[in-house]
């Protein structure tokens, strides 16, 4: 995920958007100092994750927000909790919105 959103933010910088990524390497042990340090730069945030938004990095970034006093509009970019068809991964990644070009809708648009 991390470089997907590195090529969304090379693209959203090319358009005039000023874009940052983080790489959130553990989830365990969570750096919420980090998290907070770096959404504090940004007027909006996306989380993406490579599997459900519900329980992991998601949630975990909206809790230390919360904690925080920290109000930001947030676009989840990661798998919705219900059952999944096979398929190669790009055909995956497009269907389930988790590729670069919803990285980059998210970051220019805020959706």
């Amino acid at each position: 995920m991390s470089a997907r959103g590195l090529d969304a933010a090379t693209a959203a910088q090319a358009q005039g958007v000023d874009a940052g990524v983080l790489h959130v390497s553990t989830i365990k042990p969570f750096d919420k100092a980090g998290v907070l340090d770096f959404a504090r730069r940004f007027e909006r945030l996306i989380v993406a994750e490579n599997h459900k938004t519900s329980g992991g990095l998601t949630s975990l970034v909206v809790e230390a927000l919360y904690e925080a006093g920290m109000v930001k509009p947030l676009v989840k970019i990661g798998l919705e909790d219900s059952f999944f068809e096979c398929g190669s991964q790009e055909y995956l990644e497009a269907k389930y919105g988790v590729d670069t070009p919803r990285f980059i809708r998210a970051i220019v648009d805020g959706k």
